[in-house]
């Protein structure tokens, strides 16, 4: 991501993952990233379907405990509320799906992060960077926060 001014960053789930669950050099680096966008007031984002996603896992465990956690992790990370994917989303999506052949979920999120003015896409799956519509940033262990 270039040194531009952002405003809004969309947070697909993996980066949220490794950061909740992680360890090692991918945490790391979403946490370095994080914290490049904090010190510059960047908002984040992200929808009601990456907490589906968050809440998987530790449901699938029978730990309601962690994904009370996770709730939480999430709302104090973004401050505010999750995005909606409402019928304009879903309907962007299909456009997104269409045109680059995105699985269903990936299309939804990329859909709300430019419904809601977002600069960048933060994601680990390089397939999504097809989509010009939006800046996708890949986590980067190696990379210096951007």
């Amino acid at each position: 991501m270039g040194r531009t001014a952002m405003k809004r960053v969309f947070l697909d789930t993996a980066p949220l993952i490794y950061l909740l669950e992680g360890g090692g050099n991918r945490q790391q680096a979403v946490v370095a990233q994080l914290r490049y966008w904090a010190a510059h007031g960047v908002w984040l984002e992200t929808t009601v379907l990456t907490l589906t996603e968050l809440l998987t896992g530790p449901r699938q465990a029978g730990n309601e405990s962690l994904a009370r956690q996770y709730r939480a992790g999430l709302a104090d990370l973004l401050g505010r509320p999750l995005l909606v994917i409402d019928e304009r989303t879903a309907d962007y999506a299909a456009s997104l799906r269409a045109k680059f052949k995105f699985r269903t979920p990936d299309a939804l999120q990329l859909s709300a992060a430019i419904q809601a003015g977002c600069e960048a896409f933060y994601t680990n799956d390089t397939r999504l960077r097809a989509c010009a519509e939006i800046e996708v940033v890949l986590v980067d262990a190696k990379a210096t926060p951007a």
